[in-house]
């Protein structure tokens, strides 16, 4: 069963701390480099859209199916996130790493208490997915104005702080006014407290395997049980619907990863062939912030076919980025030959201000040692 944690005082620093160790220290050392010291643009194809509000998902009035059964074809399809293939960032053969060590809450300091309570279950996916578990959860997470929201594969429930539900659970799909038999997978959710409002991503793939997306919720009333704006992300890229013609595809997104600063929400994935094995790294997407909360046509800026490092991009991380800032930075651990290589990809997006304009930011990069 999945945990959903309210962090109280200095309990969520420390926390963090110990478990991003490496990811805080390396965004320590690239706030200490100006953004001048990245190269002045990458090799990628960027491109620019705009994308229309398709649904509105209502969580007042979701669709009734419990008691239907699940297809074989769908339970049968994994979840969560498919392996890099070799030589793309491979695993290599070594001994046992280290273990990372305990660090007990102090007694008598009520700043370092913790508060928490069961969250999202098998047993709630079963229930909203026709007797269906999944595994693994990928939980995504999000906390703010006094909810809680917890999606996970599949299913989602959103609580008070102290871990009271006010709706749910739910079948995940509902959270993006899906089909409850459709295929989706990889939910991700964020808070934005400047704005009081509400983001969450998932992945889909359309039954037929020929077209997939990332659909992107947005609650912009601070109350997640109200309606949600729906839109979706195209991620085919096959050459249809406007989108670039990419070796393998039709493609997927797969594990949309979630950042966000004052002008865009940013989704990273890693681009798949549905039916192939072909491997295309890592696609970025700015999607304009404002656009978002208002509810109106969506401007977006994309960059494909990403390298770094003399190799294929994947897994790139962006930032949680709160306050003004230079630039939007992300990261991505790099290994192309399976060599526990300990280089570490900063990225850093300038001009996101452009996106709400129908513009393209500027994407840089640069190459650092983590040890």
């Amino acid at each position: 069963m999945n945990t959903a944690r309210a962090l109280l005082g200095n309990s969520m620093k420390s926390l963090q701390m110990s478990r991003s160790w490496l990811t805080a220290l390396s965004m320590l050392m690239l706030l200490l480099l100006p953004v001048a010291t990245f190269a002045q643009g990458v090799s990628a194809d960027a491109r620019t859209g705009t994308l229309t509000p398709v649904a509105t998902a209502d969580l007042q009035q979701p669709v009734a199916f419990i008691g239907q059964t699940i297809s074989t074809s769908i339970q049968s399809r994994p979840k969560g996130g498919r392996r890099i293939p070799s030589p793309h960032f491979a695993l290599a053969a070594v001994g046992k790493g280290p273990e990372a060590a305990e660090t007990p809450l102090e007694k008598g300091k009520s700043s370092d208490l913790l508060r928490n309570f069961n969250g999202v279950s098998s047993r709630d996916s079963a229930v909203t997915n026709f007797g269906a578990e999944f595994e693994p959860p990928d939980q995504g997470l999000c906390v703010g104005n006094g909810f809680v929201v917890e999606p996970v594969n599949s299913a989602f429930t959103v609580y008070r702080k102290d871990g009271a539900a006010v709706a749910g659970p739910f079948n995940v799909n509902v959270l993006f006014a899906e089909g409850p038999m459709e295929f989706t997978s990889d939910p991700r959710c964020y808070y934005d407290r400047s704005t009081n409002t509400w983001f969450a991503t998932i992945l889909f793939i359309a039954s037929d395997n020929l077209s997939a997306r990332t659909d992107v919720a947005v609650n912009a009333s601070g109350d997640p049980t109200k309606p949600w704006t729906v839109y979706h992300l195209d991620a085919t890229n096959d050459g249809t619907n406007g989108t670039p013609k990419d070796p393998g595809c039709p493609c997927l997104g797969d594990q949309p990863l979630l950042g966000i600063d004052n002008d865009n929400v940013y989704i990273s994935t890693n681009e798949f062939s549905i039916q192939g094995p072909q491997f295309n790294g890592a696609q970025i997407y700015a999607l304009s912030k404002s656009d978002l909360i208002r509810g109106r046509p969506l401007h977006y800026a994309h960059f494909g076919n990403l390298t770094i490092g003399g190799a294929i991009a994947a897994s790139v991380q962006p930032a949680i980025t709160n306050g003004d800032a230079p630039a939007e930075y992300f990261l991505s651990s790099l290994d192309p030959n399976g060599t526990t290589d300990n280089r570490i990809g900063v990225w850093a997006l300038t001009h996101g201000e452009r996106v709400s304009d129908g513009g393209t930011p500027t994407l840089s990069s640069l190459v650092i040692n983590s040890e």
